[in-house]
């Protein structure tokens, strides 16, 4: 099982990803931060296409297909993985970006402004179930009389 050039090179992204996650822990300065995780943005957006691109090689070389599935799952599970762990970063900097924009926010207006609350904080899982299984039924109903309008006026139109 002789390794393709795309893998080498998906092997170089996962390796420079790695640092870079490393790397990021330590860099205090947000815009730094941020360009830091539009890099990793990007070598994810190399990572995929290249595991694209050794799909298509394999399958015109001929890989059998149980070893390009098995050697392709490999690859997708550790770009997957990378990608886990850019949510994780980037949702720690929108969530410290909201907090230092809430606090400037009460520094300027002095918190009498509308604040925007989501409905759903606060709510346990079986509340949110609860909740998006009558939004589901709201829909349902919502389709089940547009279909009633519409055969209502098929019928009248061929009367």
């Amino acid at each position: 099982m002789s390794r393709t050039e795309q893998e080498e090179k998906l092997e170089v992204i996962f390796s420079g990803l790695e640092s870079a996650f490393k790397k990021i822990d330590k860099i205090k300065d947000d815009v730094k931060r941020q360009a830091a995780l539009k890099d990793i943005t990007s070598k994810l957006r190399d990572a995929k296409a290249l595991i694209k691109e050794f799909e298509r090689e394999a399958r015109t070389d001929g890989m059998p297909a149980r070893e390009l599935a098995d050697r392709k799952r490999t690859l997708v599970n550790e770009l997957n993985s990378y990608i886990a762990l850019k949510k994780n970063y980037s949702g720690t900097e929108d969530a410290r970006g909201e907090l230092l924009a809430g606090v400037a926010a009460q520094g300027e207006g002095g918190g009498a402004g509308v604040e925007k609350t989501n409905p759903y904080d606060g709510l346990t899982m079986q509340e949110l179930v609860k909740e998006g299984r009558k939004g589901m039924q709201e829909t349902e109903a919502t389709l089940n009389r547009t279909e009633k309008l519409v055969e209502d006026t098929l019928q009248i139109g061929a009367q």
